[in-house]
């Protein structure tokens, strides 16, 4: 991976933007930075949710800028010192999710999405109660009680017919991590950029996307609400079809990915940028060992001492060397962060 990515990134003249998602490679970032210092570094944290404490915050050490797809963890960002924190909303391609028409619907009830947590709990109170829902993705083979209702792991082209062809298309936005908590992920923009009716759980962040209930999206915030839903929209074609149109036409004019694109770069050039702390740490190195730590560091103040001292009061951190270290210092910064 790093043998191309060096390949593809020494063909770079003009470019002033590297996107990351930052989901796996951390030495990727690194190289980047290291080797390429005139590119700007923008991240993705899509999963800031449940990704911020443990992941995402150190990575945005390293970014010149970074998006979070939830706006209330802005403040988050900005008490460490980061104002070059964007809120991204997700966005839809409508080239890929699109409309298709049909003359009469096939499905009642569909979910499209992986098996877990409260989407099963929920789907099988529906059926329980007479709803017939039909269901396409992972992990839903494995439910013997289901099996009648599962259709199995649709094509991109397939999963565009589905949702065309369903009268309810159910959008269940629970993270995967955290089962009380909900954000709007991407299957919410890409059903209404298909001009289908949708009935998602409720979030906070529909607020932010410009989402209303009975108006261009149907929510619901618990068991009993779902199943009075489903029943009332099944009866009435009509408003089904009202709320889909004003759903597509507020995603299609508003929430694209272009569009959200062109708000990002629109804030890259604010110049927004970092104002951290510059943190002090102690390095104890009694036996001379062999380390890559360097004192040349505009983000740290690193004193070395051979031996104890008696106050260590104004020190952030302190590293105690007993061996050869590969320590260096990315790591000592996301340690005296954290």
């Amino acid at each position: 991976f790093m043998q191309l990515g060096k390949m593809i990134l020494s063909k770079i003249h003009d470019e002033e933007y590297i996107i990351y998602s930052a989901k796996e490679d951390e030495d990727f970032f690194l190289y980047v930075k290291e080797e390429f210092p005139q590119l700007k570094l923008i991240m993705f944290f899509s999963d800031d949710e449940w990704r911020h404490n443990n992941y995402d915050r150190y990575l945005a050490l390293y970014s010149d800028y970074f998006t979070v797809a939830v706006k209330s963890n802005i403040e988050k960002y900005r008490r460490y010192g980061f104002c070059n924190v964007f809120y991204m909303r997700w966005g839809c391609n409508p080239h890929t999710f699109y409309p298709v028409p049909v003359n009469k619907k096939k499905y009642d009830v569909t979910f499209i999405g992986a098996a877990y947590g409260l989407r099963i709990e929920y789907v099988r109170f529906l059926i329980s109660n007479n709803i017939n829902v039909h269901l396409f993705g992972r992990g839903w083979e494995v439910y013997k009680d289901l099996s009648p209702n599962y259709g199995g792991c649709p094509s991109h082209g397939e999963m565009i017919d589905i949702i065309a062809q369903s009268k309810i298309n159910l959008n269940f936005i629970w993270t995967s991590r955290n089962p009380e908590e909900t954000t709007i992920k991407g299957r919410t923009l890409e059903i209404a950029a298909c001009n289908a009716f949708q009935l998602s759980n409720y979030t906070s962040e529909f607020e932010n996307y410009g989402f209303s209930d009975g108006e261009n999206i149907s929510v619901f915030h618990d068991m009993d609400s779902l199943l009075e839903k489903v029943k009332y929209y099944l009866q009435h074609e009509e408003e089904r079809n009202c709320i889909a149109q004003l759903s597509y036409k507020h995603v299609t004019e508003l929430l694209t990915w272009n569009q959200q694109f062109k708000e990002l770069f629109s804030f890259t050039k604010t110049g927004a940028s970092k104002s951290l702390q510059k943190f002090n740490v102690l390095v104890i190195n009694r036996k001379k060992l062999l380390h890559k730590i360097t004192a040349d560091d505009s983000r740290l103040q690193i004193d070395f001492v051979d031996n104890e001292i008696s106050n260590y009061e104004k020190y952030d951190g302190v590293i105690n060397l007993n061996n050869n270290s590969t320590i260096d210092n990315n790591a000592i910064m996301m340690m005296v962060f954290g």
